[in-house]
């Protein structure tokens, strides 16, 4: 019996070990990410795939929250904010963004349809003045904190 001695390299074994996970967090979420081979359409059924959860960032500052979510190719229109009771809701339809019939697509990785993330938030915000914005994938919402919350400095009075 004789062994390989192939080159080792670490990087190439968390490749593989990678590779070995995602198999297993697609067979569990129902995620089908692999590619189709060359049988004919009627063989292979595209997966239809659900949107994924985009990362979301918050801060919370003196006088306000920030929320900062990845939404690449999302237009505004298809974007809905609400907040209602400190419960901030994020809904978006992500389409393909290709003039294509679904069936001709053979193999895909990003994720596409109907998102909706709910928020809850842990502290008094105020509902009114809520400012979002949309600017290249990036949705920004700006909640103020509620007056009471609010960090006020004050002034120290010389004797």
């Amino acid at each position: 019996m004789f062994l390989s001695l192939g080159k080792f390299h670490p990087l190439n074994e968390l490749e593989q070990m990678r590779r070995e996970l995602s198999g297993v967090f697609d067979a569990a979420f129902g995620n089908d990410n692999t590619a189709l081979d060359n049988r004919s359409s009627t063989d292979n059924k595209v997966v239809k795939k659900r949107a994924s959860t985009p990362a979301i960032d918050i801060w919370e500052l003196n006088d306000e929250l920030l929320i900062s979510a990845e939404l690449p190719g999302v237009k505004k229109e298809d974007l809905e904010l609400t907040l209602k009771e400190n419960t901030l809701s994020i809904k978006a339809d992500i389409s393909y963004g290709i003039e294509a019939p679904p069936e001709a697509r053979r193999y895909s990785e990003r994720n596409y349809g109907s998102y909706e993330r709910v928020l809850k938030i842990p502290l008094k915000v105020s509902d009114e003045n809520v400012k979002a914005t949309l600017k290249d994938g990036v949705l920004t919402i700006r909640v103020p904190k509620a007056i009471e919350l609010q960090t006020k400095k004050i002034a120290i009075e010389e004797q």
